[in-house]
């Protein structure tokens, strides 16, 4: 008798960890759903993966669109039983909080925190089992959610709220079923690097923190270059 396909979700499968998942879990056997942000990235991902991978043009920070990636996922699923859902999507700001736009701040906690409240949410029909194999949902937060360093406190903040939910998710849908699993990477050389480097270099609205920020950069190139 055939082994049952078994199927997952990652957000943020277009580059970085998101992307180095999708492989991994392609190679392991895996069907992997996973969203992209625009149509460049799909046409990228569907030229480099010819089986068990649908990737979704999708933004996470709107209700409705998570709710049609869910619609999708359980017509699409047929015969595969779904395992997991891996919340990988993530943005960053540098610099110093006061040259933090409030348009910037609710963006990186609206994509950091808020939409990973909103996935599981969604998915949980999918990932609600009383299997002895318990689902999985998979929270890659940071190193940031367990210390603040200077000019990475908004994104410090999202990944605390993040350490925050996933506790919360582990009581709660543990009563599901459910396992909630929480991961804090370093530092790695990913696109979201490049962006932390660029975003330092960046002249400070106040003089007086270029000196710092120039110390803070030569302090991440050598983890970063």
């Amino acid at each position: 008798m055939a082994q049952q396909k078994q199927a997952i979700f990652i957000t943020g499968a277009g580059s970085g960890i998101g992307l180095a998942c999708v492989k991994r879990f392609i190679d392991q056997d895996f069907f992997v759903y996973g969203s992209v942000i625009n149509a460049q990235e799909l046409q990228l991902l569907s030229q480099q993966f010819s089986h068990d991978f649908m990737p979704i043009v999708m933004d996470l920070t709107q209700e409705q669109a998570v709710q049609e990636a869910f619609d999708f996922v359980k017509r699409h699923l047929n015969d595969m039983k779904f395992r997991a859902l891996i919340n990988i999507v993530g943005v960053i700001y540098n610099g110093p909080l006061m040259d933090v736009t409030q348009q910037q701040f609710e963006h990186i906690l609206a994509v950091n925190t808020i939409a990973v409240h909103m996935m599981t949410k969604a998915f949980l029909p999918l990932l609600e089992t009383h299997d002895k194999l318990r689902n999985k949902v998979i929270n890659i937060s940071s190193q940031s959610g367990l210390r603040t360093l200077p000019f990475t406190e908004v994104y410090s903040a999202s990944k605390f709220a993040l350490e925050a939910l996933s506790k919360a998710m582990r009581h709660e849908y543990s009563i599901l079923g459910l396992d909630t699993c929480l991961i804090e990477p370093g530092q790695i050389q990913t696109p979201m690097a490049k962006k932390i480097l660029e975003n330092v270099q960046v002249t400070p609205s106040h003089p007086r923190y270029i000196e710092p920020m120039r110390l803070s950069l030569n302090g991440l190139k050598t983890h970063f270059l």
